[in-house]
């Protein structure tokens, strides 16, 4: 994918949901909300990724198949680089593999709904 099939205005809701997914990640545990919902983070994963992909597909002039397939695959490649990050340079914070499951996962369930958004005609040309 080239830089001339970016539309830089229109990608800027992705980059700073990217910069707030990074903030939330860092940000040490204890001051993170708790609750009583049992794998709660995994289902907040799941959503910041399913809404990154469509904020990125947002700022994509031609949407090819294969533009979202390297799409889905840099939401996954940035959430296994911020889980990295998290087991270097974060002591309270750690590696999870389900954590990246449920942003693979988000990222997949967003780039099948726009395929059948696509194909079903329910987006504008």
């Amino acid at each position: 994918m080239s830089l001339s099939n970016i539309d830089f205005k229109k990608s800027m809701p992705a980059i700073v949901w990217a910069f707030f997914i990074f903030i939330l990640c860092v940000l040490p545990g204890k001051d993170l909300p708790k609750s009583d919902i049992i794998q709660l983070d995994k289902i907040v994963h799941f959503c910041f990724y399913f809404i990154f992909f469509w904020l990125i597909l947002y700022g994509i002039k031609q949407k090819k198949l294969k533009h979202t397939i390297v799409l889905g695959l840099f939401c996954c490649f940035y959430g296994f680089c911020i889980e990295c990050f998290q087991s270097a340079f974060l002591s309270d914070r750690f590696y999870d593999v389900l954590d990246i499951m449920a942003n693979c996962v988000g990222t997949l369930s967003a780039m099948l709904s726009y395929q059948f958004a696509k194909s079903s005609g329910l987006l504008a040309k």
